[in-house]
């Protein structure tokens, strides 16, 4: 019996690993889309600099939700020095990718890396946001990676600890 919760501590620890190593690939990969379009974006508006923007919406995008409005504020300081009507372009192009990555890049490409349903991302987000703040938003989809993972090896149960191996709902409909 203690071999087999050693065992299963150790899956439950290698696959959490796994689980948050392939949430924070997807996480990078969405700040680069994010890098990448902000860039172009400031491009196209002929805006000083489109490289820096691009660069500081990339690496703020990072950390969840409130990450790329820290990048949008010293942007924008930057920006009114420069030319001011580019700072309010850069409002406007960063609150639409702020909303594309919110309600689209996040609970999708993060979501799939992290083996979790776009629902479930977005609600964990908001839960974290909710009840931890700004941490509670950074630390929100790993907890629910883990948390599924926990559930999955340890709550659930499987065919072999039933010894049946017809699932729950149709063990249910033969009664």
């Amino acid at each position: 019996m203690g071999e087999k919760n050693t065992d299963k501590f150790f899956k439950f620890l290698s696959q959490s690993i796994i689980g948050v190593s392939k949430y924070v690939i997807g996480k990078l990969l969405t700040s680069l889309i994010i890098g990448v379009c902000m860039f172009a974006v400031m491009y196209l508006l002929d805006a000083p600099l489109p490289w820096l923007w691009g660069l500081l919406g990339g690496l703020g995008n990072t950390v969840p939700t409130v990450g790329i409005w820290i990048a949008y504020l010293i942007s924008a300081i930057v920006l009114l020095f420069l030319e001011p009507i580019q700072a309010l372009y850069l409002l406007i192009v960063t609150l639409a990718l702020q909303l594309i990555d919110d309600w689209v890049l996040t609970p999708f490409i993060t979501g799939k890396s992290a083996d979790l349903k776009p629902l479930v991302v977005i609600i964990a987000v908001m839960a974290g946001s909710s009840l931890f703040g700004i941490p509670g938003v950074l630390l929100a989809i790993p907890v629910a990676i883990v948390v599924k993972i926990f559930y999955n090896i340890f709550l659930r149960k499987n065919k072999e600890d039933t010894g049946n191996n017809t699932p729950p709902d149709e063990e249910q409909k033969k009664k």
